[in-house]
Order: structure tokens, then C-alpha cells, then sequence
């Protein structure tokens, strides 16, 4: 037996063709909902108040519903505007400080890294923030910071003794016996 829908807007009875159909026709859909628009998106209904002030209930236990089945939401939202922003700032740093590295000459930004000319670069990204330390490099780059791609930054760690567990290697012909 088919399941036959009563349609309140134009009266008609009908067998819908999908389970989520509502509407007999797609004229019947537009008029029911040309006549639900009592106010026009932006402006204020005829007792002066908005929709958010005629709603308050129904936005907030619709606000309560979403959180209560996702309460990770907001925080998933904010986490991936920030790795947007954090990541538009690191490009406008690589720009500003000409978007190559300064030993080898390597351009692909993905490599590129930001380096401490004289080390001491964990303790000064400990000590600020994580957009301000990008901010901070933006602004004083100049005798401070150079920009490295991913291998001359490590060769240089090596060199220098950089880093946590690191020390200076000597070669075979430095070590005194």
C-alpha cells in the first residue's frame, strides 16, 4: 500500500515520489513559503521587535541542542581559524624576509624555517606567544633572524651544538688522544 500525503496548503491529497517530499508541487512549496515570510530578512516585524528578540527560546534551545550532540564544536571551529591565521602570518614572514634560504638559495616555502642567527631560539618562543612570536620575527627580523630551509637549519644545529641532547661533534682529527 503507498503512503499518500495531504498537502494543508492547496488541500491536495497526493503520493509523494520520495520519502521526503512535502509539497504536491514545486508551486504549491513556493507559495507556502512566500506566505511563512511575514518579515523581510534585516528588518523589523509590525510590533517593532527582530527575529532574534521574537525567537530568544527557540535560538537558544536550538544553541543548547547543538552543543549538547557536539560540545567540541566551538573549540574545532577556533582551532581551524587559527591554523589559518597561523599560517598566513608564517607566509608573510617568509615574504618579508625575501622567501629564500640564505645559505643554500631554496625558495619552497613548506621548507623554509625561521632560525635564531645566534641560537636561543627555544627559550625566546617559550617566552612569547604564538602569534606574537610570529609578529615579533615580522617586525626586528633583521640581525636576529635569517630564514633557513629544513636542512641548512639542521646542519647549522649540528654545527653549533643547538638544541636539547645536542653538543659539538668533533671530528676524528680534532679529538686530542
Amino acid at each position: 500500500m503507498e503512503k499518500t500525503c495531504f498537502n494543508a496548503n492547496c488541500g491536495a491529497v497526493f503520493v509523494p515520489y520520495r520519502v521526503t517530499q512535502k509539497f504536491c508541487s514545486r508551486r504549491c512549496k513556493t507559495a507556502f513559503f512566500n506566505a511563512a515570510r511575514t518579515v523581510v530578512p534585516g528588518q523589523r516585524a509590525a510590533d517593532g521587535r527582530s527575529y532574534r528578540e521574537r525567537n530568544k527560546e527557540a535560538i537558544l534551545a536550538r544553541y543548547v541542542a547543538g552543543r549538547e550532540a557536539d560540545p567540541d564544536r566551538q573549540r574545532k571551529r577556533c582551532r581551524l581559524s587559527d591554523a589559518r591565521r597561523r599560517a598566513a602570518l608564517r607566509q608573510s614572514v617568509i615574504a618579508a624576509m625575501g622567501g629564500r634560504c640564505v645559505r643554500c638559495g631554496f625558495t619552497d616555502w613548506r621548507a623554509l624555517q625561521v632560525d635564531h642567527i645566534n641560537g636561543g631560539g627555544h627559550q625566546d618562543r617559550q617566552a612569547t606567544k604564538r602569534h606574537s612570536y610570529w609578529k615579533k620575527v615580522l617586525v626586528s627580523h633583521e640581525g636576529v633572524f635569517q630564514l633557513l630551509c629544513a636542512n641548512c637549519n639542521q646542519i647549522k644545529r649540528y654545527e653549533q651544538g643547538e638544541g636539547v641532547g645536542t653538543r659539538k661533534v668533533q671530528t676524528k682529527h680534532q679529538r686530542k688522544y
